[in-house]
């Protein structure tokens, strides 16, 4: 798909300065991301979603 290529061509300079940005902010403490409900709850949702995909394609060639 060309959608999910163009938003991160577009999106991923912008998020990897603003990233390196809040790091640098709170002295390269990882737990400035967790520090807010919102964005704890993208994180592990992102994981969970991830997790989820991979636990479908280890199912898949099992069996």
């Amino acid at each position: 798909p060309m959608a999910p290529l163009v938003l991160g061509l577009v999106l991923g300079p912008i998020v990897e300065t603003n990233f390196r940005n809040a790091l640098a902010v709170s002295e390269m403490n990882p737990g400035v991301f967790f520090s807010r409900p919102i964005s704890a709850s993208l994180i592990i949702t992102t994981v969970l979603v991830l997790l989820w995909s991979w636990r479908r394609q280890v199912q898949a060639s099992s069996g």
